[in-house]
C-alpha cells in the first residue's frame, strides 16, 4: 500500500516535503513501539490476568490496519472535496499543468503510517510465533517459509486492484481494503476464541 499512499501524498500540498518521505514514519513507529509493547504493554496485561495469544494479536493488528485504511479513505475523500481539481487532482486547467495539488496538507496523512506501523508490531511477530509453535518439529522451517509466502498473496491482490488505482476511484479502493481487513480481523478473532480460549486466564508471554 505504500505506493498508493505515496501517490495520494502527491495529490496534497507538501510544502517542500518529498511525498515519499512520510512512509519512514512506518519504520520509526515499529522501531519505537515494538520494544515498548514487549516490555510494558504485554507485562501490564499479564499483571491483569489478560491473555494475549498470537491469533488475538494478529486480529488486533488487522483491526489497526483496517483503521489505517479507513483513515486513508477519509483523506482521499477530503482530497476529492477540495479544490482546485477536486476528483481529478493535478488534472484540471486550474492546476497550472499539474503543478498545483488539491488544498489538503500532507501532514494529515501521517496517522496512516502510525496505524500501519502499530499493525505490524502486533500482527507480524504474532504470525511468525503462531506458525512456529503450531508447526510439527520436522516442518517448522517450511511452514515459516510458507507463512512468508503470504506476502506474495498480498502482491497478487494489489495487482488485482490495479484497475482501481486511478481517480476518482481511489476512495473506493481504500474503503474496500478497509472493509476486507476488518472482515479478516473478525474472522481471526472468532478463530482465536475457538482455539485459544477466553481473554482472561493464565498468560504465556510472547517470545520476541
Amino acid at each position: 500500500m505504500t505506493t498508493n499512499t505515496v501517490s495520494q501524498a502527491a495529490q496534497m500540498e507538501t510544502h517542500g516535503v518529498p511525498n515519499d518521505m512520510l512512509p519512514n514514519l512506518n519504520s520509526i513507529t515499529v522501531i519505537i513501539a515494538l520494544p515498548l509493547v514487549t516490555k510494558f504493554v504485554y507485562p501490564f496485561l499479564h499483571s491483569r490476568g489478560i491473555r494475549t495469544p498470537p491469533l488475538r494479536r494478529v486480529a488486533l493488528g488487522f483491526f489497526l490496519e483496517a483503521l489505517g485504511m479507513a483513515y486513508a479513505a477519509g483523506i482521499q475523500g477530503w482530497i476529492y472535496s477540495s479544490g482546485p481539481c477536486y476528483k481529478h487532482p493535478r488534472a484540471c486547467a486550474a492546476s497550472m499543468n499539474g503543478s498545483l495539488p488539491n488544498h489538503v496538507n500532507i501532514g494529515y496523512q501521517s496517522p496512516v503510517y502510525f496505524l500501519e506501523g502499530l499493525s505490524e508490531v502486533f500482527a507480524s511477530p504474532a504470525g511468525y510465533e503462531y506458525t512456529f509453535t503450531k508447526a510439527p518439529k520436522s516442518m517448522k522451517s517450511i511452514i515459516q517459509a510458507l507463512y512468508g509466502l503470504t506476502a506474495a498473496g498480498g502482491s497478487i491482490i494489489a495487482l488485482a486492484l490495479t484497475p482501481t488505482n486511478k481517480d476518482p476511484d481511489l476512495l473506493w479502493m481504500y474503503t474496500g481494503i478497509a472493509g476486507a481487513m476488518f472482515a479478516a480481523a473478525v474472522i481471526v478473532m472468532v478463530v482465536s476464541y475457538k482455539h485459544e480460549g477466553k481473554t482472561m486466564g493464565t498468560l504465556q508471554m510472547p517470545e520476541m
